[in-house]
């Protein structure tokens, strides 16, 4: 029945709105940290470390990106 449908709907985009919630809190914490690091001078004894770790972060954050990219798109198809 058409009450089914809306009620599943609503679910999977309650669902979806807590996940990107989560990837937006998880973004935001790596684009902070992105910033802190790149406040460390090239000069600095570890600056090596930051530029891996700063690697590490991009990769993150586009990994996140796609995972919301692939929701979203998930979600489009579901409720079509």
């Amino acid at each position: 029945s058409t009450g089914d449908v809306s009620t599943t709907d609503r679910a999977t985009m309650t669902k979806t709105e807590e996940a990107m919630k989560t990837y937006g809190a998880m973004l935001k914490s790596i684009n902070e940290q992105i910033r802190e690091l790149r406040k460390v001078p090239p000069t600095a004894p570890d600056h090596e470390s930051v530029t891996s770790r700063l690697k590490k972060l991009h990769t993150q954050a586009e990994d996140i990106t796609d995972k919301m990219q692939e929701l979203v798109e998930k979600v489009a198809k579901e409720l079509e």
